[in-house]
């Protein structure tokens, strides 16, 4: 799936597993999350000095 977040901050979001994903968690095999997120530079963006490629940060994940 997709989410979409606001720059800066900190926000909670919520997706909807197809029920394939969800069978998948319940096995008893590894399941692989991949995450991806555009980066930016905050150097190259004009907002600091930091040339780090910066993208998504992630406190946690819960499955429910």
């Amino acid at each position: 799936g997709t989410m979409t977040f606001p720059p800066g901050g900190f926000s909670v979001s919520k997706l909807e597993l197809p029920q394939q994903a969800a069978d998948a968690f319940g096995g008893a095999g590894p399941v692989r999350l991949e995450l991806l997120s555009s980066t930016i530079s905050p150097k190259r963006a004009g907002t600091g000095e930091d040339t780090r490629e910066l993208g998504l940060g992630v406190d946690r994940i819960e499955l429910e």
